[in-house]
């Protein structure tokens, strides 16, 4: 009986699932005997290997197997040199090894030893040895790296990538003399010029005693040369500075007339820049106001004045500094960068600025 089309999709339509498991039994029985044959061909391979290894036959039986020790020991040697005792003591020489010589004794040392082997004297390594062919500051090495002469001295204040930055400054502080971009900060190039003191004009002159505490007379110079005199409690202000305390001191004397008693009391204030004056009444006062002159060169090789006193702020191409303290003695001004906190050493015109 012949199944029309139609009666055969039917049936497939009916029987779809075992159609299915079918082809996937097929499948599975194909891939299963495909492995069986690939498991036979790699043992056949597997055995044909094997039998051209052991035909394999050394070219010269009757050699002697090499013996490694001595490759072995070589290298080793080479590791740890040998050291040559002199006697029981445990000391060497001429041994092949990087050695420097004994300060005290002079003879061979290693490197690492801390003890010099021969006369027991605590030892140091040798010193870095950094080559200024010319003595301009700058090394010689450095100078080869940027293309300078490292025996011609004048380069060393030459600019030579037109920066405003010496070479000499750009080699001190690690900068590309070469490279205009690179440089160091802008304060590397503010200089003292001089410094100068004022005398703190004010004096305590008298004291007054009043229903609500004592009040003191201060005497002081206006900007027009007039002289005035306040009287001032405890915590006011005239003149720029604080009135901070009062100590009474009667110190009894001898005079022309008999005896006498002294008056020394002691007012403490405190200026504006922090710090503290004691004032004894109807002496002058030792404090002397100092004022940095300093000036910033520009990289244009134009020049900025910046006078300040201790405490000042200033500004240096967007970088802030305040003065920490302005040392007259020793002629120089310390500066601290408010941001990075790096204080900084700032010197006549003909020394370097240096942190601290």
């Amino acid at each position: 009986m012949i199944l029309g089309i139609d009666q055969l999709g039917a049936r497939l339509k009916a029987h779809y699932d075992k159609v299915i498991a079918f082809f996937v039994l097929l499948l599975l029985v194909s891939s299963l005997i495909y492995l069986g044959v690939r498991v036979g061909l790699i043992r056949q391979m597997q055995a044909d290997f094997d039998l051209s290894i052991s035909s394999f036959r050394a070219a010269n039986p009757n050699a002697d197997q090499i013996d490694s020790t001595a490759f072995k020991d070589a290298i080793s040697s080479m590791e740890t040199p040998l050291e040559i005792s002199l006697d029981a003591t445990n000391s060497y020489m001429f041994v092949p090894g990087t050695r420097f010589s004994c300060r005290d004794c002079r003879l061979p040392v290693p490197m690492d030893a801390k003890k010099c082997p021969h006369c027991e004297a605590v030892v140091e390594l040798p010193e870095e040895v950094n080559l200024d062919a010319d003595g301009d500051g700058m090394l010689t090495e450095w100078e080869l790296r940027y293309n300078l002469d490292p025996y011609d001295p004048s380069d060393a204040n030459k600019d030579n990538d037109a920066d405003g930055y010496s070479n000499l400054l750009e080699s001190k502080q690690g900068f590309d003399p070469t490279d205009a971009s690179s440089h160091p900060a802008a304060v590397e190039q503010l200089r003292l010029n001089k410094i100068t003191g004022e005398k703190f004009d004010l004096q305590f002159k008298s004291r007054i005693k009043t229903r609500s505490g004592y009040k003191f007379g201060l005497n002081y110079r206006l900007p027009t040369g007039e002289t005035k005199t306040d009287f001032v409690a405890i915590g006011a202000i005239v003149a720029d500075v604080e009135i901070i305390s009062y100590k009474e001191i009667l110190v009894k004397a001898k005079s022309a007339v008999g005896k006498i008693t002294r008056d020394d009391s002691e007012l403490t204030v405190k200026t504006k820049d922090g710090d503290l004056i004691v004032l004894t009444k109807n002496k002058p006062a030792q404090h002397v106001k100092l004022t940095a002159h300093m000036i910033l060169r520009l990289a244009d090789g134009s020049e900025r004045k910046i006078d300040v006193a201790k405490n000042d702020e200033f500004e240096i191409e967007g970088a802030k500094y305040k003065v920490i303290d302005i040392d007259g003695g020793k002629s120089r001004v310390i500066i601290q960068g408010l941001i990075d906190k790096k204080k900084i050493v700032i010197q006549h015109e003909s020394k370097q600025g240096r942190g601290i």
